[in-house]
């Protein structure tokens, strides 16, 4: 299981994300579990 704040923190440092963390961010953003604080700083 992949927590939203080191799938941002990877992409903050320049690190590549795989497909399957990429995916589990979508279904948070999708089933509310990803907060919009976690999506802006995804961005």
């Amino acid at each position: 299981m992949y927590l939203p704040q080191e799938i941002i923190r990877k992409k903050r440092d320049g690190q590549e994300l795989t497909a399957e963390e990429i995916n589990f961010f979508i279904q948070g953003v999708a089933n509310d579990s990803v907060s919009e604080g976690q999506i802006a700083a995804s961005l």
